[in-house]
């Protein structure tokens, strides 16, 4: 793994985090404030939500190095499906504990 691929899953896991907040805070900010059973993310477990951008950042920029290769193709679509449903639901399983 080259140096463009850390700067590539860097790119991909701080432009989540800031979509993230860009969703809940600023388009559902006011809406999540009036539900007393939900919490914002700036009220959330940090460290879970840092790690799942992460894993999810650096997972799909695994997979997108990966590329379409030589190989029988469907051996190729059944790594990228185990490997983005691990991704999904390892990074949303995360985020939803508390």
């Amino acid at each position: 793994m080259k140096g463009n691929f850390w700067v590539a899953a860097a790119a991909a896991m701080g432009l989540g985090l800031v979509l993230d907040l860009l969703l809940f805070q600023v388009l559902l900010g006011g809406t999540l404030t009036m539900e007393p059973g939900l919490r914002t993310p700036l009220a959330g477990p940090w460290p879970k939500i840092v790690a799942a951008a992460l894993l999810f950042g650096w997972g799909f920029t695994w997979i997108y190095a990966q590329g379409i290769g030589d190989g029988p193709w469907l051996g190729q679509g059944l790594r990228f499906g185990l490997a983005a449903g691990v991704l999904t639901h390892g990074a949303l399983g995360l985020t939803a504990a508390t």
